[in-house]
C-alpha cells in the first residue's frame, strides 16, 4: 500500500497532473492513507498548529518562480482530480487551505524527504515545485479522501477525519502520540491526530 506522500506526488504540466509514485512502482491509489500507529500513551497539547518548530527547511526557496502562486508560509488549496489537479492560494484559517507551502524549489526531488506532498508547475515560461504539508487546524478535521479537504470533525458526509490534537517536536516517531499520527522525520516533529467517526 502507497503512503499518503506517495500517493499524493502531483506534477502539473501546462493544464494537467499526473500523480507520481516516489518510491513505488504500484498504481496511485485513491483510498485514504493511513496513518501510522503509536507505541506510547504520551502528549504533550500544543495549541496552535499555524507555528510548528522546525517546519520550514533551509533553504525555503531555490526559485522566485512561482512566488505568486506558492509563497512559501503560505496556504494554498489543492483540488481536482489526480490527472487534472489545481492549485490555489488560500487564507490559511479557511476551510478552503487544505496545505501549507513549506518549501519552494525546481523539481519534486528537491523538497524535503518528509514533505506530505509536492506540486509540480511547468508551462513555456516557468517551472517550479511547492513542497507542500496538511495545513492542520484545530478547528476543523482533516478529511483524507481521494481529494483532501477540511470538514467539521462531526460531518456525517466525511468517512476518513483526522482531528490534529497535538505537535510532539524534537522527535521522528510516534511515541508520544496516543492514537495516530504524521511524523516528519527530516524536520522532527510529529503531528498526533485522532481518527473522527
Amino acid at each position: 500500500m502507497l503512503t499518503f506522500r506517495e500517493r499524493n506526488w502531483a506534477i502539473l504540466v501546462g493544464m494537467g497532473a499526473i500523480m507520481v509514485p516516489i518510491t513505488s512502482s504500484a498504481a496511485c491509489s485513491t483510498a485514504a492513507p493511513e496513518p501510522q500507529s503509536p507505541s506510547s500513551e504520551t502528549v504533550t497539547p500544543q495549541v496552535s498548529f499555524a507555528d510548528l518548530p522546525g517546519q520550514f527547511p533551509q533553504p525555503a526557496t531555490l526559485t522566485d518562480s512561482g512566488s505568486a502562486d506558492a509563497p512559501v508560509g503560505g496556504c494554498v488549496n489543492v483540488a481536482g482530480s489526480s490527472t487534472r489537479a489545481s492549485l490555489t492560494v488560500a487564507d490559511c484559517a479557511s476551510p478552503m487551505a487544505t496545505y501549507r507551502v513549506i518549501q519552494r524549489v525546481l523539481t519534486p526531488d528537491q523538497c524535503v524527504a518528509d514533505a506530505d506532498r509536492p506540486f509540480y508547475y511547468r508551462d513555456s515560461q516557468a517551472q517550479w515545485t511547492a513542497c507542500l504539508d496538511l495545513n492542520w487546524d484545530s478547528t476543523y478535521c482533516i478529511n483524507l479522501d481521494s481529494v483532501v479537504t477540511k470538514v467539521a470533525c462531526d460531518d456525517p458526509a466525511a468517512t476518513h477525519k483526522l482531528k490534529p490534537i497535538s505537535v510532539q517536536p524534537d522527535t521522528t516517531t510516534l511515541d508520544g502520540c496516543p492514537h495516530t499520527g504524521y511524523p516528519h522525520p527530516a524536520r522532527h516533529f510529529t503531528i498526533c491526530t485522532e481518527t473522527q467517526p
